[in-house]
């Protein structure tokens, strides 16, 4: 193995894969998997689905075994209600990490406190996306789409989807509770904080949009633990 990877307790690691990747690599994280890993793998109809589970899942894992010190095919994770993954034993190294993907490329989120999630959307040209805001966004998001110029309302559209979805899958819901969630203004810029409101959470999450590629949306959550 590698030298472990450190991470400080008030920051957090981005790591970017491509899911189009030789053969060869397609292997080694394949043997990376477990036997339940190997199993939900089999079971995706499309060969490029297939792939690229295997290649985000064993990317993961190698991601990982940098910072736990351990062989990637050693890591063991459990799975919350709604099947967001975490690791089974975290005595050794508090460690909290998400994962995404889309198109051709894949985010994992580490942290190493407070719950993670990340969210990366490729910006489809064919997606009728008014009618999605319509349906799953807030009156005032529907709304401020209506007002963007005809060459943003695309990028906003993700914009917002991404903030919402990271911020559910740090919550461990999923997009099954997309409409609690309302985006006030996304920024301009990647980094900067995105202002949101949200019924029924307890807790504190930062929201974020993430530097990609231009065809792509990235955003990020964690969870900020806080004192009174």
């Amino acid at each position: 193995m590698s030298m472990k990877l450190l991470l400080k307790s008030d920051k957090f690691h981005i790591w970017q894969q491509p899911l189009t990747v030789p053969p060869a690599l397609i292997a080694m994280f394949s043997s990376f998997l477990s036997s339940d890993e190997k199993q939900k793998a089999d079971r995706f109809r499309r060969p490029v689905s297939r792939l690229q589970y295997i290649v985000s899942r064993g990317g993961l894992r190698l991601v990982l075994s940098r910072y736990l010190a351990i062989e990637p095919q050693n890591i063991h994770f459990s799975y919350g209600p709604f099947g967001k993954p975490f690791l089974t034993d975290t005595s050794q190294v508090p460690l909290n990490f998400n994962v995404s993907h889309s198109g051709k490329l894949a985010l994992f989120a580490i942290a190493p406190h407070g719950r993670v999630g990340v969210d990366i959307e490729y910006v489809n040209t064919d997606l009728d996306f008014m009618s999605l805001s319509q349906r799953y966004f807030s009156p005032r998001e529907h709304q401020l789409l209506k007002t963007c110029s005809a060459e943003q309302k695309r990028t906003v559209f993700f914009q917002i989807w991404t903030c919402k979805e990271a911020l559910l899958k740090a919550q461990g819901t999923g997009i099954r509770d997309l409409e609690t969630v309302e985006i006030l203004t996304p920024p301009e810029e990647p980094l900067q904080s995105v202002q949101f409101i949200q019924a029924r959470s307890s807790s504190v999450f930062s929201l974020q949009l993430l530097p990609t590629y231009p065809e792509y949306v990235a955003a990020l959550s964690i969870e900020r633990a806080f004192s009174t």
